[in-house]
């Protein structure tokens, strides 16, 4: 067990603090909220991404490196699913990672991802501050459902890359006032 005098970060991004482990220990379930992790459902929506950059996840083979873009959901046009009301998507978010395996291909489908979004990002800069500049930057996608290849119970929701193109501004405006 963790000696409860141990410093641990909580958090991610520009949200990051330090946290005594004792503290932590002491949370109770009866304290919080229950959450849980819902797939967006497959529809057409406008994004604004909200926070982006180069991480790592905990995969069944182990960590692995990411590039990660966590992206608010400022309008939603329609799904798939027509029991939903599109409304009740907006400012929900959704999290498209791409995982580096081959790092030439996989950076590769991240610019892929931000080009066909018609993102902009300063040449000649390295990838991460080139990712802090997509922060507030809006575009239109749909996100798709595909199941694990391994486990057919597992659905997965991503962008669809053929869907993505740049929000006009005004537009963008409008819907998040």
């Amino acid at each position: 067990m963790t000696d409860e005098n141990t410093q641990i970060v909580i958090g991610s991004g520009d949200n990051i603090e330090m946290m005594n482990m004792g503290d932590l220990l002491s949370v109770s379930f009866d304290d919080v909220e229950e959450y849980r992790f819902e797939n967006r459902p497959a529809g057409v929506y406008e994004f604004r991404v909200k926070e982006d950059g180069i991480g790592s996840q905990e995969t069944k083979n182990g960590v692995k490196a990411i590039i990660f873009f966590n992206l608010e959901v400022i309008n939603c046009e329609a799904l798939v699913d027509k029991q939903l009301d599109p409304a009740s998507q907006i400012g929900e978010f959704h999290r498209e990672t791409v995982f580096i395996t081959d790092p030439v291909k996989d950076f590769g489908r991240a610019k892929a991802l931000i080009t066909d979004a018609s993102l902009e990002v300063t040449a000649g800069q390295p990838v991460p501050a080139q990712l802090l500049e997509l922060t507030d930057q809006t575009f239109r996608g749909a996100i798709k459902h595909t199941k694990d290849q391994e486990d057919k119970t597992k659905v997965y929701a991503n962008l669809n890359p053929q869907t993505l193109k740049a929000l006009n501004t005004a537009t963008a405006a409008t819907t998040a006032a």
